[in-house]
């Protein structure tokens, strides 16, 4: 499968491939409210003791979805962090339920406990299982690939995505979850196919030569229900809409079902061995961690806990989510929520740059290669070199000849002495934003490098757009308030990724501003459908007044012929 557009930021920080299971808190902060779900319905009390599995409250919006209990522990409502050396200490964190005295295992025994190999699907019915994953905790994990809401579990979905495949920096990568883990893998698959009647489940993978993906073709295929798509590693091709898109589905043929590797795994807990899922595994990375980590925490583990262990004294900024699409961790998110992926971690600009505007650029990076890190195909085989001696001393002696030796009367040089070359930056510096492959890894901050001006045309916006529209024309006709334009020009195509803010040389933010005119058309669309919708009542209650009228008209006709017809009777 081809996709359009997309890039790879190379950002400094990248978790390394093993999983680490987070240190045991003090409490766990319970996210009642997320993107997709609000768990309005408690379903315990203050000071109730809960065990692993319990359910803890219920979306009454989302089918019934419930938030279970991660660990044993005791329910606290409305009683939060302690604020240490602040008046406001014992401050509530609202929307959040908070466990205590926690006990028992959070990690969805994920290691050391020994599991079952391949077993027989128990030939319960499609709908018993759907609601054994809400009972479960597990449903959340499939979303509908066009609109990213949570998928109706009485409604047969056209096709489901399995996506193995997250580049965005840093989330949690599918390879890291599936190593040692395959078999979960594929025993979810087959529990994911015991839910549906004959629908092709596509499994997307990366375009890559490695040892996991081939286990993973090696696995799969004696199934002939799993369709195997092969797509170039690149974000945001791992989004289940443009993945859905490019399959050359449409959303008006019904929901398609959009799962990551997570949530295969998640399946197989519920299905197979009838565990709730409690954690997750989450990329903890960015410039200033010093030890990029995957981490399995269960739901609820402190974020302060995190970015206390892994980030930085410096003052930073910590994303839930990836470097693109996370969203920054206010006072109101306390703990890790059950759609979060990673945690990243940038510094803060805090400082102005003197002079920056005329610095060669060797540790920033830009789409349009303004800077010399763009130079590092050449830089490449350097970087190498300079990472061994040996071979460090024989490049840097072919640098530069040492030219103050004198020549004889017939113009040969007696002797010319190597030695290296003055550089503008050492060895080490520049291999550090260099990974083992040359690629350029940036140190990247919360600095915006410039300020706000108008659109240039540069057309790269629309060059890395995986949704191929052109952002460029759209953000022209918002700037002129040509909603209908932009609606036209199909602004609803945009999936959010953050690509084109993130190489648009105007520092333009256009995603912010698509999601806000995608917001308004919404609306428009919703008040014109009112409006509509008011329109045919009003005109139904007139056909039914004037028919009424013309019936009543009728009847006292029939009746005063009657009435004529008795007068003039014998």
């Amino acid at each position: 499968m081809k996709l359009k557009g997309g890039y790879n930021i190379s950002l400094a920080g990248r978790p390394g491939d093993q999983i680490v299971d987070a240190q045991m808190p003090e409490k766990l902060h319970l996210r009642l409210k997320g993107q997709r779900f609000s768990f309005d319905e408690l379903l315990v009390g203050e000071g109730q003791q809960v065990t692993v599995g319990d359910a803890l409250a219920r979306d009454p919006d989302n089918y019934g979805i419930v938030l279970t209990a991660p660990m044993h522990g005791v329910v606290r409502l409305g009683q939060g962090q302690q604020n240490q050396g602040q008046e406001n200490q014992g401050q509530q964190s609202q929307g959040h339920i908070v466990l205590e005295q926690l006990g028992g295992d959070g990690g969805n025994g994920a290691g050391g406990e020994t599991e079952p190999g391949h077993v027989e699907v128990r030939k319960d019915s499609a709908g018993a299982k759907r609601q054994k994953l809400i009972k479960l905790g597990v449903w959340q994990y499939i979303s509908e690939a066009f609109g990213g809401g949570v998928v109706d579990p009485q409604a047969e979905p056209q096709a489901v995505i399995v996506s193995t495949l997250a580049m965005e920096p840093f989330v949690a990568r599918g390879d890291v979850q599936l190593r040692d883990r395959m078999l979960n893998f594929t025993r979810g698959l087959e529990q994911l196919q015991s839910m549906l009647d004959y629908q092709p489940i596509y499994l997307v993978m990366p375009d890559i030569k490695s040892e996991l993906v081939e286990q993973i073709r090696s696995q799969i295929r004696g199934y002939a229900w799993v369709k195997p798509i092969e797509v170039a590693p690149k974000y945001p091709f791992g989004n289940a809409n443009i993945q859905a898109r490019g399959l050359g589905l449409r959303s008006a043929d019904g929901p398609v079902w959009a799962i990551r590797t997570e949530g295969v795994l998640a399946i197989d807990q519920a299905l197979t061995l009838g565990r709730p899922c409690v954690s997750t595994v989450i990329a903890v990375g960015g410039p200033v961690v010093d030890n990029p980590v995957h981490l399995r925490v269960p739901y609820g583990y402190p974020i302060a806990e995190i970015t206390r262990t892994y980030g930085s004294d410096k003052p930073c900024r910590v994303l839930d989510g990836g470097a693109l699409t996370g969203i920054p961790v206010d006072g109101e998110i306390l703990g890790v929520g059950s759609e979060c992926r990673g945690i990243t971690i940038l510094p803060e600009h805090t400082e102005r740059e003197l002079f920056g505007f005329i610095r060669p650029g060797f540790d920033r990076y830009s789409y349009s290669g303004c800077f010399l890190s763009s130079l590092r195909k050449i830089l490449r085989k350097w970087i190498n070199m300079a990472t061994h001696d040996h071979a460090k001393r024989e490049f840097f002696g072919l640098i530069r000849p040492d030219l103050n030796e004198h020549s004889d009367s017939d113009g040969e040089a007696e002797k010319i002495q190597m030695k290296p070359a003055i550089l503008p930056i050492s060895p080490k510096k520049v291999s550090d934003h260099f990974n083992l492959q040359g690629a350029y890894l940036e140190p990247m901050n919360t600095a915006v490098r410039g300020e706000g001006r108008p659109c240039v045309a540069c057309n790269f916006c629309e060059e890395v757009c995986p949704a191929g529209i052109m952002p460029h024309m759209i953000h022209k006709y918002l700037y002129a308030d040509l909603i209908e334009e932009a609606d036209q020009a199909r602004v609803d195509l945009c999936i959010q990724c953050g690509l084109c803010s993130f190489v648009c040389p105007s520092k333009l933010d256009l995603a912010t501003e698509f999601a806000g005119a995608r917001e308004l058309i919404e609306q428009e669309r919703i008040e014109a459908e009112k409006q509509e919708e008011t329109v045919r009542l009003a005109e139904e209650e007139r056909i039914r007044t004037t028919e009424q009228a013309e019936q009543a008209q009728a009847q006292a006709a029939e009746a005063a012929g009657k009435t004529k017809q008795s007068e003039g009777s014998p």
